[in-house]
This record gives structure tokens, sequence and C-alpha cells, in this order.
């Protein structure tokens, strides 16, 4: 009977008592994918103290589901969340490496790559047809399981995102986070009444007040509401600056709670809500609130936390707890690379539509859950469905099945370490137009040498080494390479000509192992067979240097003089004599490092405290201390 209790929830707190006197509280329902919810829609419509929250999969939106979605939303007690296609867990599948993406048994480095850009484009996908379907784009963004990373903040604010659900933080289990524009929500799992009603009261009996006055949501830009007006935002404004007004009493914490039903087995699909909808019980004095309206109620804290939150399923081992999960995961990173190699050598890195949607089929959550199923005959289904749809995505892109497909999926994973996981792993993002192309590269926590550790004047060593972008600019004459990094304060960026390596290296033709298979001395990384460089830019000290490659192995071109603008940027043109082909379908590949010797233009990398050079880099994926080039047309 789990989660029967969620419609008697929604109608706690129908006594007289004032707002003051009541804890509040907000509950986000994440129905089980492919579960009718006409009945609860049914008895939420009967009940005037319901407000609810709810992240439906895009697959049971059908159009009359629609229609009577928005007009609830339209009466202020019903909001509605934007959820991926499939329930998709993207930190896992898109960023594996990070710090904050935790399973059961997880080794020193995954086994498939990270590749944020193709994060970006599925939350991307998934507001855009949110928006499509019901009018109004969404406030908040409910990941699977409530995983996220920090990198998906810059996403979420730059996509017009107000808020992410996330779970609860250890250091601070019930308070709201502001970052990078977006409010970070702490959402704790509940799947009794017994359970809820402890949430109810550590939240009410937890002080966490960091601003005494309460931020709005941000706002709706004035033009655009006027030019497209939408019932169901004005609705969500209101409800914000009703409660803003009357919900929480200063001092209290306002409860996020989740039912989330999307990681249930079949059999523990809830049956029956309605009955609790009706029975109006009203044991406590709670005022549910939708989530956009407690989130603007409630006291926010600017202070970063000591580490993000985790999942409200504690980590990630529900998708890759078992080995046939990860081997299905190293399967599809295996699939995915191929297609992209094939792309860049056979379309000029354009994937074909029907291998996209076919991966992100194979990307589903759901599936990945069954792996690990209890139920063998279930288990041996899904893994013979996910084989022959993997041959198959191999077959429609031209290349060989391997014969690994035939059998069992297996894997053979390095043993679990002691130490801590490889921090810089997230994969940068590529923008091009018709002279021009920008690397942009996520900012990350950075293994700095220890001589870096105190820099001149209190700079921040992890804001001068997060390189922010790489702006490769072009005409007839001459290619412009330029170092963009304005994340350290204005006074401390002279800095970077003084202690910055960054090396950028360019592939031109992605064919395998033409050109030079090793980077430059000391970098400790290699490029993967595919992405063999031709060409190189080390930015080093006052100088940049350019390298070629010949039958010969390396050599030293022309080194140029580079300039800083005011605002910091590091540039260089060289003559596009230099170089030839076409920069915009260029592979392309940048590492970061510390100087060793920063009284001279030397190229040589200082060692961190586990001996690496490289601190950070910026390319398409990382298998092991391979890189793949990130190029401009590619779709994945």
């Amino acid at each position: 009977m789990k989660f029967l209790f969620l419609c008697g929830l929604l109608c706690l707190g129908a006594h007289d008592a004032s707002a003051q006197d009541r804890q509040s509280a907000a509950l986000l329902w994440i129905p089980a994918a492919g579960s009718d919810i006409t009945a609860e829609l049914d008895a939420l419509d009967k009940c005037a103290a319901c407000r609810l929250t709810i992240a439906l999969s895009p697959e049971q939106a059908v159009p009359a589901l629609r229609t009577r979605l928005r007009e609830e939303a339209r009466k202020g007690r019903l909001e509605l969340a934007v959820r991926a296609a499939g329930d998709p867990p993207l930190p896992l599948l898109f960023s594996p490496d990070s710090p904050e993406v935790r399973w059961r048994g997880k080794a020193q480095t995954a086994l498939w790559g990270s590749r944020l850009d193709i994060l970006a484009s599925v939350v991307f996908q998934a507001r855009n047809s949110h928006e499509e379907m019901y009018g109004a784009p969404p406030s908040g963004f409910v990941p699977a399981g409530g995983g996220a990373i920090p990198q998906m903040l810059e996403l979420l604010s730059a996509y017009e995102i107000s808020w992410l659900a996330a779970g609860p933080a250890d250091s601070a289990p019930f308070t709201v986070t502001l970052s990078s524009g977006i409010l970070l929500l702490p959402f704790h799992p509940a799947d009794s009444m017994e359970a809820l009603g402890n949430l109810l009261m550590q939240a009410g009996g937890r002080i966490s007040i960091q601003d005494q006055n309460p931020p709005q949501l941000p706002e709706e830009d004035e033009d655009t509401a006027l030019a497209e007006p939408s019932a169901i935002a004005e609705a969500a404004q209101a409800q914000s600056t009703a409660a803003v007004q009357s919900a929480a009493a200063p001092g209290k914490n306002i409860l996020f709670a989740v039912v989330d039903e999307s990681l249930s087995a079949p059999e523990s699909y809830r049956p029956l809500l309605a009955e609790f909808m009706s029975a109006q019980e009203s044991g406590q004095d709670v005022e549910w609130l939708t989530v956009s309206s407690a989130a603007a109620a409630s006291f926010v804290s600017a202070a970063a936390l000591a580490n993000f939150p985790p999942p409200w399923t504690e980590d990630y081992s529900a998708w890759a707890g078992s080995l046939k999960q990860r081997a299905a995961l190293h399967t599809l990173g295996e699939l995915r690379r191929a297609i992209n190699v094939a792309a860049n050598s056979t379309s000029g890195g354009h994937v074909k539509p029907k291998l996209v949607s076919g991966l992100e089929q194979l990307e589903r959550g759901d599936k990945l859950l069954l792996f690990a199923s209890t139920d063998t005959a279930t288990a041996s289904a899904i893994e013979e469905e996910f084989r022959q749809k993997v041959a198959t995505l191999y077959r429609q892109a031209g290349l060989t099945v391997p014969p690994s497909l035939r059998d069992s999926l297996a894997i053979a994973e390095p043993e679990v370490g002691d130490e801590a996981p490889q921090i810089s792993t997230a994969s940068a993002a590529i923008k091009a137009g018709d002279s021009y192309l920008l690397i942009e590269n996520p900012q990350k926590q950075l293994r700095i040498p220890a001589k870096y550790h105190t820099l001149p004047g209190g700079a921040d060593p992890q804001q001068l080494f997060n390189l922010q972008s790489i702006l490769v600019s072009w005409d007839e004459k001459t290619i412009k390479f330029t170092l963009r990094n304005r994340r350290p304060e204005r006074q401390d960026r002279p800095l970077l000509r003084q202690f910055v390596i960054a090396d950028l290296y360019m592939d031109i033709n992605s064919r395998r192992n033409s050109g030079t298979g090793i980077f430059l001395p000391e970098r400790r990384l290699s490029p993967n067979p595919d992405d063999a460089w031709e060409y190189a830019v080390s930015f080093s000290g006052q100088k940049a240097q350019v390298y070629k490659t010949s039958l010969a192995g390396i050599q030293a071109g022309r080194s140029y003089n580079t300039r800083q603008d005011k605002s910091g940027d590091i540039s260089v043109e060289i003559p596009r004599s230099e170089f030839r082909g076409n920069p915009k379908l260029w592979g392309y590949t940048a590492l970061i490092m510390a100087a060793s010797d920063t009284s001279s233009d030397s190229s040589s990398p200082e060692q961190n405290a586990d001996g690496d050079t490289v601190l950070d880099w910026m390319a398409a994926d990382k298998m092991g201390s391979s890189l793949s080039s990130l190029h401009a047309a590619d779709r994945l």
C-alpha cells in the first residue's frame, strides 16, 4: 500500500489556525511512468485546501490530459515542473567522474566518458517540450532521483528555470540555497504518513534564518510577459506573492517533501490515491503550498554549501549499483563514441536523428533500473532487448557490430581504491558561427599544485586556473586565439599570463593516427587515436608557441607575442599561412596547467600533489587517460 497516503497529506492543515501557527510544506509528486492520474486530479479538484506540484513524464501528457492540467494550474492549486523523458540519471550518464556522482562499487575512474554538452541538450529539450505542451515555461526542473551536479545550475539559469529539485544536504538538510541564480531545494523522500510526520516535526524544530527578507523568485521579463501573456505564469506569481505574505513563520523551515514513484517496481505503484484525497484528514496544522510558492517564502542562504547535495536516493546505486548496469553504461559510452567518430569522418560531425533518438531510448533511467531487477526473467529480457538495440544502432551508423554483443554484458572494472575519484572530469561545450568557434569550460574543483595555494594579493587559485573559455576566430589573413577567464577579480587577472599554461591541439581531418598521438612533453595525457593532432598552440608567459606534426615528429614553429587587454583576455593573432584547412571543421582539445618556472616563457608544467601536470582539460570525452576532440558540428 505504498504511497496511499499522498492525497491525504495534501488535505492536512484544514484548521482555522493562522498561518503563523502552522507548519508550511510543499509536496512534489513524481507519478510512475504510464500510470493513470485521472482519479487524483478529480480528488484535487474537490479539495480546496490542497496544493500540489507534479512532475509528469512527457509520455503521459496526452493532449486531453494537458488541457486539464493547464486548467488546474490556472486555478493556482497545481504547479507543473519539468521532467526529462525516460528519467535519465543525467549526472551518471554524462559526468560519471564528478565527485558528486557516487554509487556502490565505484572505482577510481568511470569506464564511460563525460559529456556535459549532451546533458545540456537533454535539459534544453525537456524545458522547450514542457513549454510547448503547457503554454508556459516551467519554474522548476526535477532530475531523476534528485541527482544533480554544480554545473547544472548554470545551465538551468541560462534556460530561465528558477529552482532545482535535489536531495537534502548533510550539513543543512532543510536549508534552501541560492547558487548561480538557481534555488537549490532540499527534498526529503516520504513513503508513509509516519515518515512525513517525522519530517514535519524535524523541519519545524530547526531554525535556520539566513536572510530576514525572503527573496522572490526571479520575475519574468516585463516585455516578454506583455508580448506572451500566460494565465499559468500569472497564477504562479500570485501563489508566490500570497506565500510571502502568509506562509512561513519567522525562524521556521519549510519542508519540501517528495513522493517519487519513478523508482518503484510496477507492483509498488500507488493504488487508489483518491481515497486519501477525499479523506480530508486534519490531524496536523500544516499549510500546503506549491513548490514555487514555498521557495518564494523560504529563508534562503547565499552561502556556499560545504558539499553539493546528494540525490534523495542518497547515491546513484539504483542505476549503477550492479555489474550489469555498469556494463550497460560502458557499452553505451562505447557506442556513442563510435557513432561520434564515424560522423566526424563521413558527415562533418552530423549525427543522423534516428541515431540520436536510438541513443536516448537506451539511456532511459527506467530501463537501467530493470537491469538490477530481482526477477531473473525481467533482467534477462531487458538485457537482450538492450543488446539488440545497440547492435541495430551500430548497423545504422554503418559500423561493425562488436563481437562482445553476442554474449551476456560484462565489464572488467579496476579495483575500488581508497582515494577520492579524479576531480576535473566534466566536459566542455562548443559553439560555432561563420567565422568563430567558442569552447566554454564549466567551473570545477581543481587539484592545484602546492606552490600556487597562496597567490599574490590573495587571489583565489581555483578561480585563476579554472579557464572560462577559448575563442578561435578567423578571417582571410589571420586566426586569432583568445583565452578568457573572468572568474578571478579584475585586479588578479594579470596573473593568468604569468602562471597559467594553456595548450590547444587541433585535429584537421579526424583520421585515425593521421597526426601525432601524444601531447607535448610532460602532459601525461594523450589524444584518442581518432583525434591525433596536426597543429597546436601553447600559451605560456608572454608567448604563444606554434607546433606542427610531421614524419619526424613534433616540430616547434614560430612563437608569437601575446597581448592581454583590460578585461584580462589573452590573445594572439597568427597568419593563416601557418595552418591549412577550415578551422570550423577541426577537432579541438585543450589542456590547462600551472607554470613550473614563472620567470620565463617555458611551457614546462608544475605537478600537483598527485603527480599530475594537467589540472583541467576541455574535450568531448575522456576514457582513462585518453581525450577525444570537441567538434563544432557534433550533435551528440
